[in-house]
């Protein structure tokens, strides 16, 4: 089962937390200070028993998707959307 972990680090003199990811001996630290992602990732982890092995693929795919943007308008000319 894959676990949230979180640590606190220095950058440029300042700390920050950051989460990461354990799951028996493997271990990956300050992958995101974005918390509630990581939940959804290591849920969605879980839910489809990924291997271990799989791990570093899976977290690079997950992350290199585009955020999703709410409440964000987009421009219509015409009725239609247009390009910004």
């Amino acid at each position: 089962m894959y676990q949230m972990i979180s640590g606190t680090y220095r950058l440029d003199g300042r700390s920050y937390t950051s989460y990461g990811i354990q799951c028996g001996d493997t271990r990956i630290e300050d992958v995101t200070t974005n918390r509630p992602a990581l939940a959804a990732f290591l849920a969605q982890c879980n839910h489809g028993a990924l291997a271990p092995c799989h791990l570093a693929d899976e977290l690079e795919d997950f992350f290199a998707r585009p955020a999703p943007i709410t409440g964000y308008a987009v421009p219509v000319e015409d009725g239609l959307p247009c390009a910004i």
